[in-house]
Protein backbone atom coordinates (compact mmCIF):
# COMPACT_ATOMS: atom_id res chain seq x y z
CA UNK A 1 0.00 0.00 0.00
CA UNK A 2 1.47 3.22 -1.08
CA UNK A 3 1.54 5.82 1.67
CA UNK A 4 3.47 8.68 0.16
CA UNK A 5 1.52 11.79 0.94
CA UNK A 6 1.12 14.19 -2.59
CA UNK A 7 4.33 16.05 -2.83
CA UNK A 8 4.41 19.44 -4.68
CA UNK A 9 7.28 20.44 -6.86
CA UNK A 10 5.86 24.16 -6.98
CA UNK A 11 8.79 25.38 -4.47
CA UNK A 12 11.36 24.91 -7.14
CA UNK A 13 10.06 26.25 -10.03
CA UNK A 14 12.24 29.21 -9.38
CA UNK A 15 14.93 27.58 -9.74
CA UNK A 16 13.55 26.01 -12.90
CA UNK A 17 12.80 28.87 -14.64
CA UNK A 18 15.73 30.45 -13.73
CA UNK A 19 17.61 27.75 -15.31
CA UNK A 20 15.25 27.37 -18.32
CA UNK A 21 16.88 31.32 -18.92
CA UNK A 22 20.51 30.09 -18.61
CA UNK A 23 19.89 26.79 -20.82
CA UNK A 24 21.06 28.46 -23.86
CA UNK A 25 23.77 26.12 -26.08
CA UNK A 26 26.19 26.35 -28.68
CA UNK A 27 27.64 22.41 -28.07
CA UNK A 28 27.19 21.42 -32.08
CA UNK A 29 29.21 25.03 -33.21
CA UNK A 30 31.29 24.39 -30.76
CA UNK A 31 32.07 20.51 -30.64
CA UNK A 32 31.77 20.64 -35.15
CA UNK A 33 35.15 23.08 -35.35
CA UNK A 34 37.29 20.32 -34.73
CA UNK A 35 35.17 17.39 -36.48
CA UNK A 36 36.11 15.35 -37.82
CA UNK A 37 39.75 14.61 -36.48
CA UNK A 38 43.18 14.44 -37.90
CA UNK A 39 44.80 11.74 -38.80
CA UNK A 40 47.52 12.72 -36.38
CA UNK A 41 45.22 13.58 -33.59
CA UNK A 42 43.51 10.19 -34.39
CA UNK A 43 47.07 8.01 -33.67
CA UNK A 44 47.55 10.26 -30.25
CA UNK A 45 46.53 9.92 -26.25
CA UNK A 46 42.91 10.00 -25.80
CA UNK A 47 42.68 9.94 -22.05
CA UNK A 48 44.26 11.30 -19.17
CA UNK A 49 46.56 9.09 -17.83
CA UNK A 50 45.20 9.45 -14.07
CA UNK A 51 42.16 7.79 -15.59
CA UNK A 52 43.34 5.01 -17.04
CA UNK A 53 41.88 2.41 -15.26
CA UNK A 54 45.15 0.57 -14.30
CA UNK A 55 47.40 3.28 -13.91
CA UNK A 56 47.80 2.45 -10.62
CA UNK A 57 48.78 -1.59 -11.74
CA UNK A 58 52.35 -3.20 -12.00
CA UNK A 59 51.38 -4.38 -15.66
CA UNK A 60 50.80 -0.67 -16.96
CA UNK A 61 54.65 0.65 -15.89
CA UNK A 62 55.31 -2.84 -18.62
CA UNK A 63 53.63 -1.74 -21.61
CA UNK A 64 55.50 0.10 -24.49
CA UNK A 65 53.90 3.37 -25.87
CA UNK A 66 52.03 1.81 -28.68
CA UNK A 67 49.77 -0.01 -26.15
CA UNK A 68 49.67 3.00 -23.86
CA UNK A 69 48.11 4.87 -26.19
CA UNK A 70 45.84 1.83 -27.62
CA UNK A 71 44.70 1.67 -24.10
CA UNK A 72 43.91 5.34 -23.40
CA UNK A 73 41.43 5.33 -26.66
CA UNK A 74 39.77 2.36 -25.22
CA UNK A 75 39.35 3.76 -22.19
CA UNK A 76 37.93 7.14 -23.64
CA UNK A 77 35.16 5.01 -25.88
CA UNK A 78 34.54 3.04 -22.40
CA UNK A 79 33.37 6.33 -20.57
CA UNK A 80 31.48 7.55 -23.77
CA UNK A 81 29.88 4.59 -24.02
CA UNK A 82 28.84 4.30 -20.52
CA UNK A 83 27.70 7.59 -20.44
CA UNK A 84 25.72 6.92 -23.73
CA UNK A 85 23.91 4.00 -21.56
CA UNK A 86 23.43 6.02 -18.61
CA UNK A 87 21.53 8.80 -20.85
CA UNK A 88 19.60 6.39 -22.58
CA UNK A 89 18.21 4.79 -18.73
CA UNK A 90 18.01 8.78 -17.57
CA UNK A 91 15.86 9.50 -20.60
CA UNK A 92 13.91 6.90 -21.03
CA UNK A 93 12.85 6.86 -16.46
CA UNK A 94 12.75 10.61 -16.37
CA UNK A 95 10.06 10.74 -18.95
CA UNK A 96 7.92 8.28 -17.11
CA UNK A 97 8.24 10.10 -13.76
CA UNK A 98 7.00 13.33 -15.44
CA UNK A 99 3.78 12.17 -14.45
CA UNK A 100 4.29 13.17 -10.78
CA UNK A 101 5.54 16.77 -11.47
CA UNK A 102 2.36 19.25 -10.24
CA UNK A 103 4.38 22.52 -12.00
CA UNK A 104 4.36 23.33 -15.22
CA UNK A 105 7.58 24.95 -15.27
CA UNK A 106 9.36 22.51 -13.19
CA UNK A 107 7.86 19.86 -16.03
CA UNK A 108 9.15 22.35 -19.00
CA UNK A 109 12.62 22.58 -17.08
CA UNK A 110 13.13 18.53 -16.90
CA UNK A 111 11.84 18.12 -20.84
CA UNK A 112 15.09 20.42 -21.19
CA UNK A 113 16.79 17.90 -19.51
CA UNK A 114 15.53 15.41 -21.40
CA UNK A 115 16.44 17.22 -24.90
CA UNK A 116 19.92 18.37 -23.61
CA UNK A 117 20.46 14.42 -22.75
CA UNK A 118 19.49 13.38 -26.01
CA UNK A 119 21.83 15.87 -27.80
CA UNK A 120 25.42 14.73 -25.35
CA UNK A 121 24.40 10.83 -26.19
CA UNK A 122 24.28 12.46 -30.01
CA UNK A 123 27.70 13.98 -29.70
CA UNK A 124 29.22 10.98 -27.59
CA UNK A 125 27.91 8.40 -30.18
CA UNK A 126 29.39 10.90 -33.29
CA UNK A 127 32.72 10.62 -31.60
CA UNK A 128 32.75 6.70 -31.12
CA UNK A 129 31.16 6.06 -34.62
CA UNK A 130 33.78 8.51 -36.58
CA UNK A 131 36.75 5.96 -35.01
CA UNK A 132 37.67 2.24 -35.35
CA UNK A 133 37.06 1.36 -31.91
CA UNK A 134 33.52 -0.14 -31.27
CA UNK A 135 30.88 1.55 -29.19
CA UNK A 136 30.78 -0.79 -26.63
CA UNK A 137 27.44 -2.44 -25.66
CA UNK A 138 27.85 -4.91 -23.37
CA UNK A 139 27.63 -2.23 -20.46
CA UNK A 140 24.91 -3.49 -18.17
CA UNK A 141 23.66 -0.68 -15.37
CA UNK A 142 19.83 0.41 -15.21
CA UNK A 143 19.51 3.47 -13.21
CA UNK A 144 16.00 2.98 -12.19
CA UNK A 145 14.25 0.63 -9.28
CA UNK A 146 10.70 1.02 -10.41
CA UNK A 147 8.20 -1.41 -9.90
CA UNK A 148 6.63 -2.08 -13.09
CA UNK A 149 4.21 0.33 -14.20
CA UNK A 150 4.68 2.46 -10.58
CA UNK A 151 5.69 5.81 -10.39
CA UNK A 152 6.31 6.67 -6.44
CA UNK A 153 7.98 9.57 -5.38
CA UNK A 154 10.57 7.34 -2.98
CA UNK A 155 11.84 5.66 -6.12
CA UNK A 156 12.08 8.70 -8.10
CA UNK A 157 14.04 9.87 -5.22
CA UNK A 158 16.33 6.77 -5.77
CA UNK A 159 16.63 7.36 -8.80
CA UNK A 160 17.50 11.05 -8.55
CA UNK A 161 20.36 9.87 -6.60
CA UNK A 162 21.30 7.58 -8.96
CA UNK A 163 21.73 10.45 -11.78
CA UNK A 164 23.24 13.19 -9.85
CA UNK A 165 26.33 10.43 -8.65
CA UNK A 166 26.68 9.80 -12.35
CA UNK A 167 26.27 12.94 -13.37
CA UNK A 168 29.10 14.30 -10.76
CA UNK A 169 31.29 11.33 -11.34
CA UNK A 170 31.44 11.93 -15.18
CA UNK A 171 31.42 15.62 -14.21
CA UNK A 172 34.83 14.63 -12.81
CA UNK A 173 36.36 12.87 -15.50
CA UNK A 174 34.74 15.69 -17.93
CA UNK A 175 36.72 18.23 -16.19
CA UNK A 176 40.00 16.36 -16.24
CA UNK A 177 39.46 15.26 -19.74
CA UNK A 178 38.80 19.22 -21.15
CA UNK A 179 42.10 21.04 -19.55
CA UNK A 180 44.45 18.24 -20.43
CA UNK A 181 46.78 19.79 -22.98
CA UNK A 182 48.01 16.39 -24.51
CA UNK A 183 44.15 15.42 -25.78
CA UNK A 184 43.19 16.37 -29.15
CA UNK A 185 40.94 19.57 -29.24
CA UNK A 186 37.90 17.42 -30.51
CA UNK A 187 38.00 15.28 -26.98
CA UNK A 188 38.57 18.47 -24.74
CA UNK A 189 35.96 20.26 -26.36
CA UNK A 190 32.96 17.83 -26.06
CA UNK A 191 34.03 16.94 -22.31
CA UNK A 192 34.02 20.88 -21.80
CA UNK A 193 30.81 21.44 -22.98
CA UNK A 194 29.47 18.45 -21.33
CA UNK A 195 31.14 19.32 -18.35
CA UNK A 196 28.97 22.86 -18.69
CA UNK A 197 25.44 21.46 -19.34
CA UNK A 198 25.80 18.96 -16.55
CA UNK A 199 26.91 21.56 -13.99
CA UNK A 200 23.02 22.90 -14.25
CA UNK A 201 21.81 19.40 -13.83
CA UNK A 202 23.01 18.59 -10.77
CA UNK A 203 22.46 21.84 -9.26
CA UNK A 204 18.77 21.44 -10.38
CA UNK A 205 19.03 17.23 -9.41
CA UNK A 206 20.51 18.33 -5.58
CA UNK A 207 17.46 20.52 -5.38
CA UNK A 208 14.77 18.11 -6.33
CA UNK A 209 16.86 15.57 -4.04
CA UNK A 210 16.34 17.26 -1.11
CA UNK A 211 13.23 18.49 -1.80
CA UNK A 212 12.08 14.87 -1.87
CA UNK A 213 13.82 13.87 0.85
CA UNK A 214 12.36 16.34 3.45
CA UNK A 215 8.73 15.06 2.25
CA UNK A 216 9.55 11.14 2.50
CA UNK A 217 11.95 11.24 5.38
CA UNK A 218 9.14 11.53 8.11
CA UNK A 219 7.33 8.61 6.25
CA UNK A 220 10.26 6.33 5.79
CA UNK A 221 12.34 6.46 8.71
CA UNK A 222 15.02 3.88 7.75
CA UNK A 223 15.57 6.12 4.46
CA UNK A 224 18.80 7.63 4.94
CA UNK A 225 19.50 3.52 5.43
CA UNK A 226 17.83 2.88 2.57
CA UNK A 227 19.24 5.64 0.24
CA UNK A 228 22.75 4.62 1.39
CA UNK A 229 22.75 1.27 0.96
CA UNK A 230 21.45 1.81 -2.86
CA UNK A 231 24.53 4.29 -3.54
CA UNK A 232 27.31 1.71 -2.36
CA UNK A 233 25.27 -0.90 -4.83
CA UNK A 234 25.14 1.24 -7.41
CA UNK A 235 28.96 2.84 -6.69
CA UNK A 236 30.02 -1.45 -7.11
CA UNK A 237 27.74 -1.08 -10.35
CA UNK A 238 30.03 1.44 -11.73
CA UNK A 239 33.39 0.52 -10.72
CA UNK A 240 32.43 -2.83 -12.42
CA UNK A 241 31.93 -0.82 -15.64
CA UNK A 242 34.85 1.41 -15.07
CA UNK A 243 37.49 -1.50 -15.08
CA UNK A 244 36.64 -3.18 -17.91
CA UNK A 245 37.90 -6.39 -18.97
CA UNK A 246 37.11 -5.86 -22.74
CA UNK A 247 39.30 -3.41 -22.61
CA UNK A 248 42.52 -5.01 -21.60
CA UNK A 249 41.08 -7.95 -23.65
CA UNK A 250 41.24 -5.73 -26.81
CA UNK A 251 44.54 -4.13 -25.67
CA UNK A 252 46.43 -7.60 -25.95
CA UNK A 253 47.40 -7.18 -22.00
CA UNK A 254 48.47 -11.08 -20.21
CA UNK A 255 45.68 -12.05 -18.54
CA UNK A 256 43.08 -9.33 -18.90
CA UNK A 257 40.60 -11.37 -16.43
CA UNK A 258 43.42 -11.90 -14.28
CA UNK A 259 44.11 -7.96 -13.66
CA UNK A 260 40.32 -6.99 -13.56
CA UNK A 261 40.29 -10.06 -10.86
CA UNK A 262 43.19 -8.23 -9.30
CA UNK A 263 41.60 -4.70 -9.73
CA UNK A 264 38.45 -5.84 -8.04
CA UNK A 265 40.18 -7.65 -5.10
CA UNK A 266 42.78 -5.29 -4.02
CA UNK A 267 42.00 -2.33 -1.74
CA UNK A 268 43.90 0.32 -3.16
CA UNK A 269 42.25 0.31 -6.24
CA UNK A 270 39.02 0.19 -4.74
CA UNK A 271 40.03 3.24 -2.65
CA UNK A 272 41.08 5.36 -6.08
CA UNK A 273 37.61 4.77 -7.10
CA UNK A 274 35.65 5.25 -3.66
CA UNK A 275 37.43 8.28 -3.55
CA UNK A 276 36.14 9.91 -6.94
CA UNK A 277 32.46 8.09 -5.85
CA UNK A 278 32.93 9.96 -2.25
CA UNK A 279 33.62 12.95 -3.84
CA UNK A 280 30.74 12.65 -6.23
CA UNK A 281 28.53 12.20 -3.11
CA UNK A 282 30.05 15.23 -0.67
CA UNK A 283 26.44 17.02 -1.64
CA UNK A 284 24.12 14.20 -0.52
CA UNK A 285 26.49 13.32 2.86
CA UNK A 286 26.67 17.37 3.37
CA UNK A 287 23.17 17.16 3.79
CA UNK A 288 22.39 14.00 5.63
CA UNK A 289 20.74 12.26 2.75
CA UNK A 290 23.23 9.60 2.91
CA UNK A 291 25.77 8.11 4.76
CA UNK A 292 29.20 6.25 3.51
Amino acid sequence: MNNEPKISYKEISILAEKLLKTSITHYDETCDKYFPMSQKDQETVHFSEELISIHQHPIYRKLDEYKKIRLSQLELINFFSLTIHGEDFLIKNMTAYLTLIDDEIVRKYLKLFIDEEHHHSFWFQKFCDSTPHSFDKNHNFSLDQRSSGTNSHKDFLIFLIKVYLFEQLSMIYNKILSKDPTLPPLIRSINQQHLIEEGRHVLFGITMIEHLYKNLIPIYPSLVEELSFQTRSFGQILFHNFFNQDIYKKCQLDQPFKVKKELSSHAKYHDWFNLLLKKSSRELIKRNIIQL
